[in-house]
Parts: C-alpha cells; structure tokens; sequence
C-alpha cells in the first residue's frame, strides 16, 4: 500500500480495514505514512511544484503509531520505522543529512500491521 494511504480519509481508511479484515480473516499490511507536519509540506510540494489541483492533496496523516492502532480495533503493529534508516549511507551527505533530519523528527515511516477479522477469525 506504499503512497496510497495518504489520500484516503481516516473513515475511509477505517472502513478499508474492516472490510479488508472481514473479506480474509486475518492479513497483514506494509505501508508508510507521513505526520501532520509531512503532510503539509508535501500538499505545499505537490501544489506549488506541479500543475496538479487541491483533489490531489493528501488526506491522511498520524503523528505516533498510537494513531494508526486506532484505526481498527484489532490492528496490531508488528514494526514501525523510520522511512529512511537504511537507505542514507550511499546518498551525498547533503541529501543523507535531509533524510536524516526527517528519520528524526518521524515524517515519514514504514509500518507493518496485522488484522484480524471483526469476528475474531
């Protein structure tokens, strides 16, 4: 679900997982996710860098992963990491400092999570 998330609502997102969670009983999901703060500067990027209109902004934002096990009542966060931990040491410094910063103040992360059917299954 990589880049999808975020342009979905929190109740659209909630109704996901239901029906998502009710269709196979039990699965598991990777996807990354931005915080309030990710999400404003990247509406800001997408509408002023490019030529896309306010129906491309971005919805969906969770500043803790305590947010995003609210989001289904039998969710449960199997691991959540900064976006870019293992993917800095090849780049210029410049560019690792940039995404160094963002690994620290948690604008973006990857999460991977399981539910499990609303029946319990």
């Amino acid at each position: 679900m990589a880049g999808v998330i975020y342009y979905f609502t929190e109740t659209e997102i909630r109704a996901a997982f239901s029906q998502l969670s009710d269709r196979f009983g039990r699965l598991e999901l990777v996807f990354d996710y931005c915080s309030n703060l990710g999400l404003k500067l990247a509406n800001k990027r997408i509408l002023e860098q490019t030529e896309m209109d306010e129906s491309t902004r971005l919805k969906w934002s969770a500043n803790h992963v305590r947010e995003i096990m609210q989001l289904h009542h039998s969710l449960q966060v199997l691991d959540n990491i900064p976006l870019f931990r293992n993917h800095r040491s090849h780049l210029p410094i410049r560019q690792r400092m940039g995404l160094l910063f963002s690994d620290m103040m948690r604008i973006m992360s990857l999460t991977h999570i399981e539910l499990t059917a609303d029946n319990g299954a």
